[in-house]
């Protein structure tokens, strides 16, 4: 079962619908790819949080929220995400499948998504509002800080900048704190009518509408908006392994140790070979029955929190830990000697199908949202590459045990990362 039916409107705008009863309500996304890099995620997480704040006809919040209460509690929000060295700068809106002033709900999100973006609340210059623009940059500032104070969080991103510290993808989520600061209107303003608009864009919408309509709706709201002019660049600048790993230790304000381990796999989701990869994962650490969990989570006692998940554009797999500081060397022990020992092919047929229903399972979930749905089709496009729920289970079912000893076997161990007590890292080894 194909899922959406695509449209290309133009070079640079495409439109994915998928008209189905299935839910009680109607999703409209659009998703905007760019370069990323510090100015791309800077601007547009500034960006995205402010053209959210109201529309010139409800400009200030309070009118913004009430009006989308009258839509029947309709919400809007945003994203900035990436796939590999892919940006992507989301916004959507959804609402109750319920008729308003006799329009159909995929003609009121049409009309109030292309506001947000297109239309959004300005000074008496016709620039983006400094209030706005000042709480909404307090509030990223915040969230730099709350990821600081994450630890798992912030063990995950030194994790990421050490390895990726030549590529985009190591860059900060949410950009460079000493770019925000020095954003205001004009320059907001700029990125907004200047850059915004060149992004190549995708429009997805999901629900119980008529195709025919859905597609002149977001036809009349976005062509001629949405230009999709520039260029995005690659997914993935495909650095080559590293000759020999790189084991790094920070300090941080911690009790446990953090512990975050990179290697480097030869595949991404487009490859024959991704699902073996995928499924070495989830055998690895990405579920409660992995070797993580069960060995080093349980069977040693050493880990409060262990797992692993992998990258599917850049072909990366983390795996990550929080141990007692005393415990630091052995936890990086059987955590490499689990990903040999997987390498090695000792993979059992209950351990490869229980796998194999876990992976299942979950990607069954993704049609279960719509907008899980949407970000799953995202990655498909990205990578160039797509495929439905069933159509990825049917390939994860395919991967036989060898598949997964020569996928594991493939990956190039990077980096291996410690977020360490202040007090222990002043004795611990490099």
């Amino acid at each position: 079962m194909r899922f959406f039916e695509d449209f290309k409107i133009m070079d640079g705008l495409s439109v994915h619908l998928w008209p189905t009863d299935k839910f009680r309500s109607v999703h409209l996304q659009v998703f905007l790819h760019n370069p990323l890099s510090d100015d791309t995620v800077t601007f547009n997480n500034l960006l995205s949080a402010v053209l959210t704040r109201g529309t010139a006809g409800y400009p200030e919040t309070r009118q913004f929220n009430t009006r989308l209460d009258e839509l029947y509690g309709a919400a809007v929000s945003y994203a900035v995400s990436r796939r590999g060295e892919r940006g992507l700068l989301s916004l959507w809106a959804g609402m109750a499948d319920i008729e308003t002033d006799g329009m159909s709900p995929v003609r009121v999100l049409s009309g109030l998504l292309s506001s947000v973006m297109f239309d959004p609340a300005r000074s008496a210059e016709g620039l983006l509002r400094q209030d706005y623009i000042s709480q909404e940059k307090s509030g990223i500032a915040n969230d730099m800080a709350a990821l600081r104070d994450d630890k798992d969080a912030w063990a995950d991103f030194r994790l990421c900048a050490n390895m990726c510290k030549d590529e985009p993808y190591g860059i900060h989520p949410y950009g460079d704190d000493a770019l925000l600061k020095s954003i205001g209107p004009e320059p907001l303003t700029s990125w907004w009518t200047g850059v915004m608009p060149g992004f190549p864009a995708d429009i997805f919408a999901v629900g119980d509408f008529d195709m025919v309509e859905a597609l002149e709706e977001i036809e009349r709201a976005f062509k001629g908006r949405i230009n999709g002019g520039s260029d995005p660049g690659p997914a993935s600048c495909g650095m080559p392994s590293a000759k020999e790993a790189s084991f790094i230790t920070e300090g941080a304000d911690t009790v446990q140790v953090k512990l975050a381990i990179g290697w480097r796999a030869p595949t991404n989701w487009a490859d024959d070979n991704y699902p073996s990869h995928a499924l070495a994962n989830h055998i690895f650490g990405q579920y409660s029955q992995s070797r993580l969990f069960m060995n080093v989570r349980e069977r040693e006692g050493m880990a409060y929190s262990v797992g692993s998940r992998i990258e599917p554009t850049k072909g990366l797999v983390f795996a990550h830990a929080g141990i007692d500081a005393a415990k630091k060397d052995r936890a990086i022990e059987v955590v490499l000697a689990e990903q040999r020992a997987l390498a090695a092919g000792n993979v059992t047929e209950k351990e490869l199908n229980e796998a194999k229903k876990s992976m299942a399972l979950g990607i069954r979930m993704s049609a279960d949202s719509p907008a899980a749905l949407c970000g799953r089709e995202m990655t498909g496009i990205v990578n160039k590459r797509r495929f439905t729920p069933e159509e990825a289970v049917s390939r994860i079912f395919d991967v036989t045990a060898e598949e997964v000893a020569k996928a594991a076997s493939s990956w190039s161990l990077d980096t291996v990362f410690a977020l360490m007590p202040e007090d222990s890292k002043k004795g611990a080894k490099p």
